[in-house]
């Protein structure tokens, strides 16, 4: 792994060097922070970066932090981290960015002088319409290109001293000590720590060719028991998986940056002959364009990268939408019948880098998900319903999740924690016959990697994570079929009781806020309407548990009243026999330890 770029190391590492380097380590905190130095080194990067989605508290400012990085090599150490200057150049710029060299300090001042260029062209543009009068000079010209952009930060030289000569003769890491900081390290790990190949060493995700398994053995195996299963070669005819969708055909299709030529100032990583403004694409809930965002995703080495995650490409770019086609094994939707317009989001346009990815989490509504991978190789990780993985910890009602900030940070954290306790390796699926394949009783989890026209089936209420092994491309559609209708009306009809409207909105996702407590009735009514064959199973299924039930209440009631009348015999003698002798009572109330009444 790669050095931090200032020096910092772990605060752990403050016990492995000596006792003067680490005094070192402390009086140049002190000196370099002045009266930043008694905040806690995360409160100090929130002061710096500002207080998160908060919208009135965007820290500092890039200026600031260009300044500050000049003030000391410890104060440099934190106005250089990184973290503060990707939510500086989103604030700023959003989807606009220009990714540039390495870094984002650099991204920013690209960025700046891309917007002050096309400022300046746009002037000039103007000027020439307007007729004969004054220009503006070359060197005015370039004074504007730089703008605002913060001035190429240097540490300061050092301060002459009488005891410099003496200096000379200590330990190099007492002159120059490094700064122990588990705040500031952390997200360089993220970003430098390499991928362990123990991580995609298991194979435990059922592979099946597309042609062994057709939709109705599919219905019959996988999607009845709600297990996982990758379908190879399910979507190797599609346009898609022509190289249509490579990254370099992405953006010669959709159009470069947006600077004022339609090519951009630096040496793109694409040749692009488009002229015309680009399509923007969702990506961190900015609109980016396609070069911009590809420029990024190869170059940067962020501990949690942005995701190009778009449900609108349908009606963005039409063309993208025609070039895949559902596998006939997830085309009976329910969903459908509300129809495009009322029914919750469900379909994605997928892209990002190397290290990108989703993190854990559970299908929304719950329904089951297709996952098609275009370009690429994805590596996935499931755990079955009633196991919640390692380090992921939801909030009782399901509406949150806390978890490590990245997908690489939870690997290196938790992964193999997932299987303690649990045997080295799950249980595994018949490679005979896909008819003989069950859901084994899983106690660890699942684990595959999907290349090039394979399609993962996710089965509802699996957590599922996915890691992008190199720059990938896919596409993704959650669905509700009949096998999987009733869980999607167990799970729309709690969130239709919740007590708290807006909890229910919370829970339920994809629709307006408005439109989300009634979904259910909405989605019930379509399928009664439509699809009434489809609600027998749900509704045999729903009055069998209801007779459980009512079967369990009512043998735990008789069992209760077993006990009462046992203890009360016990206690006051049966009908027709004397009562019982108090010592003797007494003597049996001791043996059994104690006597319950069972109210």
């Amino acid at each position: 792994m790669r050095a931090h770029p200032q020096g910092v190391l772990p605060e752990g590492n403050r016990f492995l060097v000596s006792p003067a380097v680490a005094a070192a380590a402390s009086r140049a905190r002190l000196e370099g922070l002045g009266a930043l130095a008694v905040l806690p080194d995360d409160l100090l990067l929130r002061l710096l970066g500002g207080g998160g989605d908060a919208d009135d508290d965007d820290g500092v400012g890039a200026p600031a932090l260009a300044a500050l990085a000049r003030c000391s090599r410890v104060l440099r150490a934190f106005a250089s981290h990184e973290d503060l200057w990707k939510a500086a150049v989103l604030r700023a710029f959003g989807g606009d960015f220009a990714f540039e060299g390495d870094t984002w300090r650099e991204a920013y001042a690209a960025s700046l002088a891309r917007r002050d260029e096309r400022r300046v062209t746009s002037s000039r543009a103007a000027t020439t319409r307007a007729g004969p009068t004054r220009t503006t000079r070359d060197d005015d010209a370039g004074d504007a290109s730089t703008g605002n952009a913060p001035a190429p930060s240097s540490e300061p030289p050092p301060r002459a001293s009488a005891s410099a000569s003496a200096d000379l003769d200590l330990d190099p890491l007492v002159r120059r000590p490094p700064v122990f900081s588990d705040a500031l390290f952390l997200r360089h790990l993220g970003a430098a720590l390499d991928l362990d190949p123990a991580w995609t060493r298991r194979s435990t995700i059922p592979r099946v060719d597309v042609a062994d398994l057709p939709p109705d053995r599919f219905h019959a195996t996988f999607e009845a028991s709600n297990a996982p299963v990758i379908l190879t070669n399910a979507c190797s005819s599609w346009p898609a998986l022509d190289g249509r969708w490579s990254p370099d055909a992405l953006v010669r299709r959709f159009g470069g940056d947006r600077s004022s030529n339609g090519k951009g100032e630096s040496p793109p990583i694409f040749s692009n002959d488009e002229k015309t403004d680009p399509l923007l694409f969702s990506c961190g809930g900015y609109g980016c364009a396609m070069s911009d965002f590809w420029r990024y995703a190869l170059r940067s080495r962020d501990d949690q990268p942005l995701y190009l995650f778009d449900r609108a490409f349908g009606s963005k770019a039409p063309e993208l939408a025609r070039e895949y086609d559902p596998p006939a094994h997830f085309s009976d939707d329910l969903f459908a019948l509300l129809g495009e317009d009322r029914r919750p989001a469900y379909r994605w346009f997928i892209a990002g880098g190397a290290r990108s990815g989703s993190s854990w989490h559970v299908d929304p509504n719950g329904t089951s998900a297709w996952n098609a991978v275009a370009h690429g190789r994805k590596r996935w990780m499931l755990f079955p319903p009633n196991r919640v993985p390692p380090g992921v910890h939801p909030s009782p009602d399901g509406a949150e999740v806390a978890q490590p900030v990245s997908l690489v940070e939870w690997y290196g954290s938790f992964y193999e924690h997932a299987y303690r306790g649990s045997g080295e390796e799950t249980p595994t699926f018949s490679e005979t016959d896909p008819r003989e394949r069950e859901t084994p009783a899983l106690e660890g989890p699942l684990e595959g990697t999907c290349g090039p026209g394979d399609v993962l089936f996710v089965p509802s209420g699996w957590w599922h994570a996915a890691l992008n092994l190199e720059p990938c491309v896919a596409v993704t559609q959650n669905f509700c079929s009949p096998r999987t209708l009733p869980r999607v009306l167990r799970f729309l009809r709690r969130a239709k009781r919740s007590s708290d409207a807006g909890l229910a909105a919370e829970l339920v996702s994809g629709t307006r806020r408005a439109d989300r407590a009634g979904l259910h009735d909405r989605f019930y009514d379509a399928v009664r309407a439509s699809r009434p064959d489809a609600l027998e199973e749900e509704e045999e299924g729903t009055a069998t548990k209801r007779r459980r039930r009512e079967n369990s209440a009512s043998d735990g009631a008789g069992r209760r009243a077993s006990a009462n009348a046992a203890g009360l015999a016990g206690l006051f003698g049966r009908g027709g026999e004397e009562g019982p002798n108090p010592a003797a009572g007494a003597d049996a109330r001791a043996k059994e330890g104690s006597f319950a009444f069972g109210f």
